[in-house]
């Protein structure tokens, strides 16, 4: 992407900022003041986020800032529970289902080190993240989301007074381990505003429009060794990366001026899964199983008679299929031929800890 592409995005980001702000639907980040090394251990939990709007590439990849704004809800087909606290060495632990996870812990080291440098504190964490699947193993349910909004509400609660954090606060922080994961520390819908040239202090999420109307979702779930990181990685290098950035601001600047209106969201989040599965498969990156062509196959067959069902798929296999008729759904199984997992919207998170994780979680951090 050359830099006047760059200078029209941030352009319009910064346009997008202001009609946001002129609707009283953002301003500045309030940062709370003076972190504590309390000793308490805090708690964050989160749902999965599910995008309308997706992004994928990043402007800056060590402040986790993208070319695009994107826009979800979020959904219970796993909940993550995390709980924090600041340690005495001089390193971040992270433990994930009570096993040490590397992968996850470099994850967190490269954001704690990120908001380390943002905020000007020196603590170092513990974290014991538990997460609760309707499902096996499986790639695309957005996991990750999830797991960086738990966490970053439990840092915050271990450091900061607690009527001083606010969502928009803990979706910067939850930027920094997963740009998704700033939408799912928000309530749905959630918008993140991201764009190139934005401030790390600023780029955080908001609620827009009205509560989510009633959906049923139904899941195929499968499994693939790719990673998102990849995918960030190498879509930027696509021919057709910058008019499907371009594409995310003209749906925003129709929805500042008509409102966001669930069913056309609904619908550009049909051909936006298909429009990001194409960027993908340009920059050599094949997501999908035998399985999932399936799914997608009945489902371009049964969308020619019945409109009402939209597709919902990330950088993964695993396919989400929304309506709002759980009859619809129900149709749709028995014409694949394959029975896939209900789910639902996502209820508000929860601010109290599980005894018993609570519990796990001390044994953890007092192991060394």
């Amino acid at each position: 992407m050359d830099d006047s592409s760059v200078k029209e995005f941030r352009a319009k980001g910064e346009r997008i900022w202001k009609i946001l702000s002129k609707q009283g639907l953002v301003e500045k980040v309030v940062i709370p003041d003076d972190p504590q090394m309390s000793g308490k251990v805090g708690y964050g939990e989160a749902y999965p986020a599910k995008a309308l709007y997706k992004f994928l590439g990043y402007y800056d990849s060590d402040m986790n800032i993208a070319f695009n704004p994107s826009l979800s809800f979020t959904i219970d087909a796993s909940v993550c529970r995390a709980y924090c606290h600041v340690n005495s060495y001089d390193k971040d632990r992270v433990w994930v289902d009570s096993d040490k996870g590397q992968a996850y812990t470099d994850r967190a080291v490269k954001a704690l080190n990120a908001f380390r440098k943002l905020m000007e504190v020196d603590f170092h964490f513990d974290f014991a993240i538990f997460i609760d699947r309707k499902y096996k193993k499986a790639k695309g349910m957005s996991e990750s989301s999830a797991v960086a909004a738990a966490v970053a509400w439990a840092l915050a609660r271990t450091i900061y007074p607690g009527d001083e954090i606010t969502a928009e606060f803990v979706s910067t922080l939850a930027r920094l381990v997963s740009g998704s994961g700033s939408r799912s520390a928000q309530l749905d819908p959630a918008l993140w505003i991201s764009y190139p040239g934005m401030s790390p202090y600023d780029s955080h999420s908001v609620k827009i429009g009205n509560d989510m109307p009633q959906l049923h979702f139904l899941a195929y779930t499968d499994d693939i060794a790719v990673t998102t990181e990849n995918a960030h990685k190498a879509v930027t290098a696509s021919p057709f990366f910058e008019p499907w950035v371009q594409n995310k601001y003209s749906w925003l600047m129709n929805d500042l001026e008509e409102g966001f209106r669930i069913p056309v969201l609904l619908e550009r989040a049909t051909q936006e899964s298909l429009y990001m599965h194409s960027l993908l498969y340009s920059s050599g990156i094949i997501t999908n199983t035998k399985g999932s062509i399936e799914i997608l196959q009945k489902f371009t067959e049964f969308r020619k008679k019945v409109r009402q069902i939209y597709l919902l798929q990330d950088t993964g296999p695993s396919i989400v299929l929304a309506s709002p008729d759980r009859a619809i759904l129900a149709e749709f199984s028995k014409f694949a031929g394959r029975e896939g997992m209900v789910t639902r919207l996502a209820p508000k998170p929860g601010s109290t800890p599980d005894n018993e994780l609570l519990k796990r979680s001390l044994e953890l951090f007092d192991s060394g």
